[in-house]
């Protein structure tokens, strides 16, 4: 991006001004036959550079009153008080809110003119309107001098088995009543996922007895021809060199149906209910379209799945501690596939927030809009954070001088207090 572009006209979403539109990544696409070799495998996007340093001010580098990059009018600053371990971040997010907000301008950026302690800034904890989420890889993340390069692409998505790792999934004690069950929600990057385009594999991994089991939940859907919607399926697979679906009298009324096609010729059914770890409990509140009740949701808008799973009271964990307990979250690895709706993706892109791995923000930008067409083509980050902490004052017996960029003027030898 070298700078804002601006037409006599408005563009995509009302707007004469923008750092990149769809046209201009149209034509880019319609002249690429003619200049990528054969064996090139070219992909045409948006990239955006933004830089920052631990001292929690957009302008601390650039020196520029505005912002932090002027030539693209983005504003782009650490949070104090989150920002700890650069390290850490394994979050990004996107969005469409954010630039040209005074509220968001006043009450949230700092600029190297301000004390931080007469401003007391708000720290925001979400980016104001959420549109896209990817996790950051460690090879997404390199040292390049003093700074912490943070390299993430959003790319044109058709998803075709993802592989999204550390996702959050609540497992429920055996002992837990169906009506006291707390449901999963996986969130997906994008929302306005195509109907019928969804499938979603969690992958469970245990190393009972010193030998790794695998067994997955695989949600997908089926299409109900009479009324033209489709409904989820569930299913659940052992894995011991080949996928084995296991049924019972419970897996059976909650796939629905068989597909024998499914992965490999030599799939197999086990009706061996104690082999599995977990069992799939109904969603409270959710039917198919034939009225019967569903043990997973897809939420198409949101781009958000959930799903109720417990420890199998008869299963090979039965016996373990965890299996005992109300409910505690795991992290696992989830694959996505699905396609964006068709008739949603063109995409403005205002805002961006970084998050580490508790999913605290912990730094935040506003920049003029990228539009882009996100089925097409690819947006990606190229973020520098100075790496370090900036110094805070030990105290001991006064009031805690963090958030303040310089200490108060102190009465000589106060009462009662060491300095």
């Amino acid at each position: 991006m070298t700078g804002v572009q601006t037409c006599a006209l408005p563009i995509s979403f009302s707007t004469n001004k923008c750092l990149i539109d769809t046209p201009w990544l149209d034509l880019a696409s319609s002249m690429l036959p003619t200049i990528k070799r054969a064996r090139d495998k070219a992909s045409i996007g948006s990239q955006i550079t933004l830089v920052a340093d631990y001292e929690n001010k957009y302008n601390s580098l650039s020196l520029d009153p505005n912002y932090s990059h002027p030539n693209i009018e983005a504003k782009f600053q650490t949070l104090r008080g989150v920002w700890e371990n650069p390290e850490d971040i394994s979050y990004i997010k996107v969005g469409s809110g954010g630039y040209g907000d005074l509220d968001i301008d006043n009450n949230i950026f700092v600029s190297i003119d301000e004390k931080y302690y007469e401003k007391q800034p708000t720290i925001p904890t979400e980016l104001q309107s959420p549109l896209f989420e990817s996790y950051v890889g460690p090879n997404e993340k390199n040292h390049v001098g003093d700074f912490l390069a943070i390299t993430p692409t959003f790319k044109n998505k058709e998803f075709k088995e993802e592989k999204i790792i550390n996702t959050s999934i609540t497992v429920n004690g055996k002992d837990v009543a169906d009506e006291n069950i707390v449901s999963t929600t996986i969130n997906t990057i994008h929302k306005t996922l195509t109907p019928g385009s969804c499938k979603f594999l969690i992958e469970f991994v245990s190393n009972l007895y010193g030998e790794e089991i695998k067994q997955y939940i695989e949600i997908s859907e089926k299409l109900n021809i009479t009324k033209g919607i489709y409904d989820p399926i569930v299913k659940y697979f052992h894995y011991n060199g080949s996928y084995k679906q296991l049924i019972d009298d419970n897996t059976k009324a909650l796939s629905g149906y068989i597909d024998d096609n499914n992965y490999s010729s030599d799939t197999t059914y086990l009706p061996s209910v104690k082999l599995k770890m977990y069992d799939i409990v109904a969603v409270a509140g959710k039917t198919n379209t034939y009225g019967m009740p569903v043990y997973a949701y897809i939420d198409h808008l949101q781009g958000q799945i959930t799903i109720n799973i417990k420890y199998n009271p008869e299963g090979i964990l039965k016996d373990l501690p965890e299996a005992t307990v109300p409910s505690a979250t795991i992290n696992t690895t989830v694959y996505h596939t699905y396609k964006i709706n068709s008739s949603n993706t063109i995409s403005k892109v205002t805002e961006v927030g970084l998050y580490n791995s508790s999913r605290d923000m912990v730094a935040y930008g506003t920049f003029p809009p990228i539009i882009y067409d996100s089925t097409k083509y690819h947006l990606s980050f190229n973020i520098l954070a100075k790496k370090g902490l900036r110094d805070t004052l030990p105290t001991e017996g006064l009031v805690s001088y963090y958030n303040m960029d310089s200490v108060p003027d102190i009465p000589d030898d106060p009462a009662g207090v060491t300095y």
